[in-house]
């Protein structure tokens, strides 16, 4: 069975930074190392196999890769 939010591991880079004593940015990166999974599909019950079962002779491959910025302006009252 093929889990699509399995990831091999992943990174966070952080940056903060006070421009005024009420106004700051903060950055972040974030980067999911590539993971890949194989198998068979997974019947849903509606055939001659039973539900959750891997249906033979088939085959689903499943990569995952992600990278994110993200862009935070910040100001205190």
């Amino acid at each position: 069975m093929c889990l699509p939010g399995e990831s091999s591991g992943t990174i966070w880079v952080p940056v903060g930074y006070d421009i005024t004593q009420r106004l700051g940015v903060n950055l972040a990166y974030y980067h999911v190392f590539t993971a890949k999974q194989s198998g068979a599909f997974v019947s849903d019950g509606s055939g001659a196999i039973p539900v959750n079962q891997p249906i033979p002779g088939t085959q689903v491959t499943n990569r995952l890769s992600e990278n994110s910025v993200s862009i935070q302006v910040g100001y205190k009252f």
